[in-house]
């Protein structure tokens, strides 16, 4: 019969080895949801805040309680999924992509074409 802290040993190393797998698990699903987000266009302000729609229309903008609108965002970073509507400061992803010498284009948000929406 094995003692208190032999199964204690093997308990610790179980737990490692779960949080291992879990940590490889969690990056795979990170990465498909990523996947997702860039491929549907959806930002996370997407995931916080609720969108009014025009039958038939994507949403344009967001109305808060207090009547601003808040503008749909322009660029995206592929890397984090962050945004920027193209309005005020540009964000330091943004600045440091330009300083190495990138397109501030190559981060515009570009609609799907009709006949790829249709592929879905």
């Amino acid at each position: 019969m094995p003692t208190y802290q032999e199964l204690k040993a093997k308990a610790g190393a179980l737990l490692k080895q779960a949080e291992t797998l879990r940590n490889k698990e969690v990056r795979a699903v990170i990465a498909e949801i990523k996947s997702k987000m860039a491929e549907y266009e959806i930002t996370l302000d997407d995931l916080k805040t609720p969108t009014k729609r025009v039958a038939g229309t994507r949403a344009r903008t967001v109305t808060k309680a207090k009547g601003t609108t808040v503008s749909k965002p322009k660029y995206r970073n592929p890397e984090t999924g962050a945004t920027w509507t193209g309005h005020g400061k540009a964000p330091n992803w943004l600045k440091e992509a330009e300083a190495n010498n990138t397109a501030r284009d190559d981060f515009l948000i570009r609609k799907a074409s009709k006949a790829s929406r249709q592929m879905r």
